[in-house]
């Protein structure tokens, strides 16, 4: 599933893209992937947009588990990763191999705190 992310007063212009994918419906859970064009980072967008997916994934999905995987050189990721409420799982060494170099990936998930 993907989401265009577009700016309030125009909505028109793609500033990024957000999705939900490797959709697991058995085990209730998905992972969250996005992206972001650099003009727009550092102005809460991506943060807003990770909000409203955790929203739909728990309240309207159903879905017990989010996760997202990203670069752990990424500190922007991780910092909206935080804000909106995940959690670090894990560091995961030399698990993808890009570009001729092996790359570490941190995993960070979050449970539906509304289920009962």
């Amino acid at each position: 599933m993907n989401w265009a992310i577009t700016l309030s007063d125009n909505e028109k212009l793609l500033v990024g893209m957000i999705c939900l994918i490797r959709i697991q419906p058995e085990n209730f859970r998905t992972e969250v992937g996005y992206i972001l064009h650099p003009d727009f980072r550092g102005k809460g967008i991506m943060l807003e947009a990770v909000n409203r997916i955790v929203k739909y994934a728990f309240a309207d999905l159903k879905f017990h588990t989010l996760e997202a995987v990203i670069d752990p050189r990424n500190i922007a990721s991780q910092k909206v990763l935080d804000a909106a409420g995940f959690i670090r799982e894990g560091l995961f060494k030399d698990k993808v191999y890009y570009n001729g170099q092996f790359l570490d990936s941190a995993v960070y998930s979050m449970l539906n705190a509304d289920e009962s």
